[in-house]
């Protein structure tokens, strides 16, 4: 039951703020494919 404590603390905390981080990155990745094939297409 080690896990949960550490989940229910400072562990949920950070994964969390991971998966934020993840999500960011992955949207500004996806924004910077979209805009090079825009201006392939001109």
């Amino acid at each position: 039951m080690e896990i949960l404590d550490f989940l229910g603390g400072q562990g949920m905390f950070m994964l969390l703020a991971l998966f934020v981080v993840i999500i960011v990155l992955y949207n500004k990745l996806k924004t910077r494919r979209y805009h090079n094939s825009k201006k392939k297409h001109r």
